[in-house]
């Protein structure tokens, strides 16, 4: 069995030797980001091994850590199995400042499209229509398709799709 201390969290857990970093954290609940689910694809999920415990895990080769940033102790804890005791920093950034919130914040967006589609219902009749941006090339051509009944034009209440 292994013994892992994470800091700064100060939690620390047991495991069998060959266990995946990122499992031992998920196991004393620490949390690491790990947005690819630990299939070594992000290199978001670094953490700092101290020298002194260097020799106790194993890293699979990969290409997201610089020769640099790994000589100063990083690892990804995704490609690392444990082989011993260790003391493990997760790497502390932007994400530490995220929340879940419980009441929603609204922003106000102005959406102003070039082209509009509308359908009438009492009518079953769909209309689109470019708008007037001076110079815009693809807002020119879509108009002038629909405008002869050419282009992507289709019309629902025919069973049309878009």
């Amino acid at each position: 069995m292994a013994t892992i201390h994470f800091i700064p969290e100060n939690k620390t857990v047991s495991v069998a030797g060959g266990t995946n970093l990122l499992e031992a954290a998920r196991k004393a609940d620490v949390l690491i980001d790990a947005p690819c689910d630990g299939t070594g694809t992000c290199g978001k999920c670094r953490v700092k091994i101290p020298a002194a415990h260097r020799q106790n895990f194993k890293e699979a080769p990969h290409d997201w850590l610089t020769q640099t940033e790994r000589a100063e102790g990083w690892v990804l804890a995704c490609q690392s199995t444990v082989h011993g005791d260790l003391q493990v920093e997760p790497e502390q950034g932007a994400d530490d400042e995220l929340k879940i919130l419980s009441e929603g914040q609204a922003v106000a967006v102005e959406l102003n499209p070039w082209i509009t589609k509308t359908f009438d219902a009492a009518n079953a009749q769909t209309s689109v229509q470019a708008g007037s941006i001076a110079g815009h090339r693809a807002g020119r051509h879509y108009a002038g398709a629909v405008r002869r009944g050419g282009g992507h034009r289709h019309d629902h209440a025919r069973g049309g799709a878009d």
